[in-house]
This record gives structure tokens, C-alpha cells and sequence, in this order.
């Protein structure tokens, strides 16, 4: 792979970890409403129709994160290849 590929895999593997730990923070502050209400927001505003693809692929990406957090905020051991 090129340098601009890993360097472009290497943020969006930050940006991750930054959301997930930002959605984790909030959602242990304010409960497991606020990850129900996260989720259902993400999906709204990835399945609407004039959402442009990028975005659908950003809220289709939030709501693993989300789901990830839910697993791990219920204490179960994480499914294979969440880290």
C-alpha cells in the first residue's frame, strides 16, 4: 500500500478511537437511554434517502461504535474482531 493509504487508515482508526471513547464517556455519564437514543438518531439519519453515501458509510460506522459500547457497557465478552 502507498504512504497516503496507511496514513489515511491510521487517522480514520483515531477518529475511531476518539468517537468511541467520547460515546463511551457520554453514554456511561447519561445511561443506556442516551446509547438507545444515539443508535436511533445514527440510523435515522443514515437510512434517510437524500443522505449523500459518505454519510451513510459515517452512520453505518457510528452505530458499530455504538453497539461495541453497548456490548462493553453490559460487561459480556466482546464478539471476535471488536478491539
Amino acid at each position: 500500500m502507498s504512504e497516503d493509504i496507511l496514513r489515511r487508515i491510521e487517522a480514520i482508526e483515531i477518529e475511531n478511537a476518539a468517537f468511541s471513547a467520547i460515546i463511551s464517556a457520554i453514554g456511561t455519564h447519561f445511561g443506556s437511554e442516551f446509547l438507545e437514543q444515539a443508535a436511533s438518531i445514527v440510523q435515522m439519519t443514515g437510512s434517510h434517502p437524500d443522505a449523500p453515501s459518505e454519510v451513510k458509510k459515517r452512520m453505518t460506522e457510528a452505530l458499530r461504535v455504538i453497539d461495541d459500547i453497548r456490548v462493553i457497557s453490559d460487561g459480556k465478552p466482546r464478539p471476535a474482531g471488536i478491539v
